[in-house]
This record gives structure tokens, sequence and C-alpha cells, in this order.
């Protein structure tokens, strides 16, 4: 039950208090708000890239602009009687999208940027977020990790950094504390520079004159494997048609791979559906 109620999308921000700290969102950012929920006590903030924040929103009351009437009318709507603000589509993210998974079950689609500082028994080693494939806790502390990385090689030691920076699909830029981070996981890394160096320059002979070369050329990237994905997904769009029917190809069968390796994406979510640049606001019975 409860009353619905067609609104316009907010024009200023939403200010959140979030276990990452205070942030600023701009609504056309957010899918949707749940206030009230079976599996939430705190407010749960959706964005349009399927990221899910717990964020408590500092304010008693909404002010909101009804468009269901005939003329436009304003209402002041005491929070306490909200249970769901509607902006947009709920978004299913891709299996293949980096995500960050935090210990209080929200979940950030996006990826690591810049550069971490990892110490280990022998050195301190400077490791590139894009070239990172899964980030977990080991045993030793909230700061010490083991990081998996483009090729599975894997490192183990003390984080120097307190928070990442998550870089979020949505183009929002959240700084977690490494406490909070449950586990990061990144289906297509970034290979190192000489790897990428490498990838380019097949990726260049798969328009060579000669089909033994150009044959040659993509037998060796897909016995790369998925670590190239990355890099032809970048060069894709800009490569001669020859190159880039081949690149299309190498795109699928390695994608077709890498979806197989991975667990399949959780059943779709039921949910109210809004209008793009509006929204529905739903509400308690009093």
């Amino acid at each position: 039950g409860g009353e619905r109620m067609r609104i316009k999308l907010p024009s200023g921000d939403f200010n959140l208090a979030t276990p990452s700290g205070p942030i600023r969102i701009n609504p056309s950012l957010v899918s949707s708000i749940v206030f009230q929920g079976e599996d939430n006590n705190v407010p749960e903030v959706h964005l349009i890239d399927g990221s899910k924040l717990s964020a408590l929103l500092g304010t008693s009351t909404f002010d909101v602009t009804l468009v269901g009437l005939a003329a436009e009318q304003h209402a002041c709507i005491p929070a306490a009687a909200v249970k769901r603000f509607t902006f947009a589509p709920e978004q299913e993210p891709d299996p293949l999208t980096p995500q960050f998974t935090l210990s209080n079950h929200d979940q950030l689609m996006g990826t690591i940027g810049g550069t971490l500082s990892l110490q280990t028994p022998f050195d301190t080693l400077h490791v590139e977020g894009s070239q990172i494939k899964k980030l977990t806790h080991t045993q030793a502390g909230e700061h010490d990790i083991q990081l998996t990385l483009w090729d599975n090689s894997t490192l183990s030691g003390r984080l120097v950094e307190s928070h990442l920076t998550c870089v979020l699909n949505c183009g929002m830029i959240i700084q977690v504390p490494i406490a909070l981070v449950d586990v990061y996981r990144q289906p297509i890394p970034t290979p190192s520079p000489p790897m990428v160096e490498r990838i380019r320059q097949m990726v260049r002979d798969l328009d060579a004159q000669s089909w033994k070369t150009r044959d040659r050329a993509q037998v060796q990237i897909l016995s790369i494997g998925t670590p190239a994905l990355s890099v032809l997904k970048q060069l894709h769009a800009s490569a001669p048609p020859e190159a880039a029917q081949r690149i299309a190809l190498i795109i699928n069968d390695l994608s077709a791979e890498l979806e197989t390796a991975n667990a399949p994406a959780p059943a779709v979510s039921s949910g109210q559906v809004g209008i793009p640049m509006r929204g529905r606001l739903m509400m308690n019975r009093w």
C-alpha cells in the first residue's frame, strides 16, 4: 500500500553520510533510493551504474515538484514518510564489470585508480591499480592484503595507503577505507606496459599485406588469452577494417572464455521502474 507520486528530478545534490565518509552526489547519477525494505535498516542508494551504497541523507524533509497534476506544484514531504525514490531504471551490472564488495555488503561498480604502495618482506612495490585483477585481505590485519595481477601472479604485504581510490563507472570518485573493502575484482585488468606494446604490434600485423602475417598475429593474440582484452577493446574502434574485423572476432572468443570462467550474474531484482529525468515517490500510509 501507500501513495505514489510522480516528481521532477531534484536539482540539488544529495548529501550522503556513508561508511566511507560524506559524499555529495548529483541526482542524475541516482537510479533509486530505498529508505525502507526487507533487507535494509539504513537507506540504500542505487546508482545508474549498478552501484549500491548504504547512506544516511542529512535531511528531515524533501522539497519535491509534483508533475502528475494539471499544473506543477511543490510539496514538502517528511523523510520518515518516504519508502522509495525512483529516478531511472535499475541496472544489473555485466558479470565482467569490475566491482568492490564492502564488508557492509555495499557494491561499487568501478576500478582502482592511481598507484598502490605495497610493503613486502623484500621491498616496497608500486602497483598500478589498473593492473590489479583481485584484491583481498589476509589474516594478519586490516592493511595486510593480497593482490592478484593481470597475469595471475600474486603479491602479499601491507598496504601503505589507508584508502583506495574507487573510480565508479558512472564517473564518481570515492575514497574507500581499505578496512572496509572485503574484495575487489576486475575481470579485465590492463597488462603491463611491455605486454601492451607487444599486443599493439600484433594488432598492427592484423592489417599486414600478407594473409600469413595476419593469421599468425591473430593466433598470437589468442595465445595471450583474456589479458589482451582490455587493449583490444581500446584499439578496436580506430583499427583499419581488416584488423577491426579480426579484433572483433578475437574479442568475442576471449569474452566467451572469460564469461565461462566467471560466476553467472545475480538474478534481476524486482522494483519500481522510473522515468528518465523524472521520478516516482513511494510513501507509507499514515
